[in-house]
């Protein structure tokens, strides 16, 4: 599939950097702030280390460096978000194609047997219309992707026309409602055995206990 042959289902582009910083911002706040705090706890183990307060000062350095080992950890998480964020979400002939910003590609048609995905829709927080977001559950690396207006409509719509299965509900009320839509392949019924079709043979005379 080419994506460059399809239409497109993502925001513009400004709001496609607002909803990534948004999205970003909890790991990045994170990090810097658990790296902040290890130092800061490791600077007072070395100072206790110094006065002479050696077991104390052991426990602390223990936690200061478990404190910059959760940072390390965090700034990956956060390296592996902005590798992974959606650049192009694109609606195709033969299906849906996701092109990350590390170049990677994700794409399923509806003939897959694994589709999995579901999109929610609630207010935007800016009051400026509706925010939905396309959860890709076919690989759980790719993170929410932020639709247009027209794009969800336009997926939903190719959805049901692909008859896949699908479920609505809605979460929540007034200005928090959420409404969630799943979809996925349809099951296909397994044949039985054709001997389980044939009609079974009378009894013998004289059967039975």
């Amino acid at each position: 599939m080419h994506a460059d042959t399809g239409v497109s289902l993502l925001r513009t582009e400004e709001e496609l950097e607002t909803a990534r910083r948004a999205y970003e911002r909890p790991t990045a706040v994170g990090r810097y702030a658990l790296v902040g705090l290890g130092a800061l706890t490791l600077g007072s183990g070395v100072g206790l280390v110094l006065a002479h307060y050696a077991t104390i000062a052991f426990a602390i350095l223990a936690f200061g460096l478990v404190l910059m080992i959760l940072g390390a950890l965090q700034h990956l998480f956060y390296v592996q978000g902005k590798a992974h964020w959606p650049d192009q979400l694109t609606l195709l002939d033969g299906g849906v194609e996701v092109v990350l910003h590390n170049g990677d590609v994700r794409a399923f048609e509806w003939t897959d047997p694994k589709i999995d995905f579901e999109i929610h829709v609630r207010r935007s927080k800016r009051d400026d219309g509706e925010d939905a977001r396309l959860f890709w559950h076919m690989d759980r690396k790719v993170p929410p992707c932020p639709l247009s207006a027209e794009g969800f409509d336009r997926i939903r719509t190719e959805a049901l026309r692909r008859n896949l299965s699908y479920q609505e509900f809605r979460r929540g009320r007034g200005r928090r409602e959420l409404r969630v839509y799943l979809f996925a392949a349809q099951e296909v019924p397994k044949l039985k055995n054709a001997a389980d079709w044939a009609p079974k043979a009378p009894d013998s005379p004289g059967s039975g206990s």
